[in-house]
Order: C-alpha cells, then sequence, then structure tokens
C-alpha cells in the first residue's frame, strides 16, 4: 500500500514548516488527517537555529555579524564589509552583489585582524554579480571561503 502526501495551507516556505495541514491518503483513497503543528514548529526553530542566515540590504561600510548575509550596493561607489573581530569556527558571513556594479565600485572585505583563506590581507570583491559565503575555521587559517557563485 502506498501513500500520498498532500500538504494545504502552505503559502510559504516559512508556513510550510509551522503552519502546514498534512492529509495522508492511501492507495485505495482512504484519507487520513494529520494536524503537525507542534512537531513542525520545533523542527522551523531547530532549522532556523542550526543554519539561517539573516539577510540585509547594504549601501555603506558596515560590520558584519555572524550567521548573517548581505546584499551589497556598491553604484555609489566602494564599500567596504568588515568581518566579526570575534570569530568562533563554524560563523558564517555572506556577501552578495545586489547591484552588479563589483567591477566598477569595489566591495572590500575588511578582515578586522583575522586571516581570510590563511592571508594577512582584506579581500576585494571586484567581479559583478557576485556571491562569496565565508565560514570562520580557526586562528590559523581564519575565514575560508567555502562557496562562490557569479
Amino acid at each position: 500500500m502506498g501513500y500520498k502526501v498532500n500538504i494545504r495551507d502552505a503559502y510559504s516556505w516559512n508556513n510550510l514548516l509551522r503552519d502546514s495541514h498534512v492529509e495522508l491518503t492511501d492507495t485505495n483513497n482512504h484519507f487520513a488527517s494529520v494536524e503537525l503543528e507542534g512537531a513542525l514548529d520545533e523542527l522551523y526553530d531547530l532549522a532556523s537555529a542550526a543554519g539561517g542566515v539573516v539577510w540585509n540590504s547594504v549601501i555603506m561600510d558596515t560590520t558584519a555579524v555572524a550567521n548573517n548575509g548581505y546584499f551589497v550596493n556598491t553604484s555609489g561607489g566602494l564599500v567596504t564589509i568588515t568581518l566579526p573581530l570575534s570569530a568562533s569556527m563554524g560563523d558564517k558571513v555572506i556577501i552578495s552583489d545586489i547591484s552588479a556594479t563589483f567591477a566598477t565600485y569595489n566591495c572590500v572585505i575588511g578582515r578586522n585582524s583575522h586571516k581570510i583563506m590563511g592571508l594577512s590581507e582584506d579581500f576585494t570583491c571586484d567581479i559583478n554579480n557576485l556571491c562569496i559565503e565565508m565560514i570562520y575555521s580557526n586562528a590559523t587559517n581564519g575565514w575560508k571561503i567555502t562557496n562562490f557563485t557569479i
């Protein structure tokens, strides 16, 4: 006997986990409705705590906060995103060129005393549409670029 899962009332991805009504149907069209709101709330909270990224729009120099993403608009000139001074293993920062202007007006990632890819120098983003994810490893290697797209 197979089952089909029908999720109703999931008008957004957040609601898919938070407020969905789940209906199970077996292959003989016998229906069973199940409310999973409490269990799904816990799953949603766990997912948010484990890897959720808070997104920010930036048009001027900013000090980044761990586990935040930054849509950076450099159409008005160079912008520096300074990495957190107090970094712990696993902290994540994502920087994205929202205006496709990094080649004209760069975005500088300031290292704030930590290394970036093992180097003691700031990182210049000079490619349009660049999105770069960095995760802090340790004092020796500092922030590692773990993912980038153009």
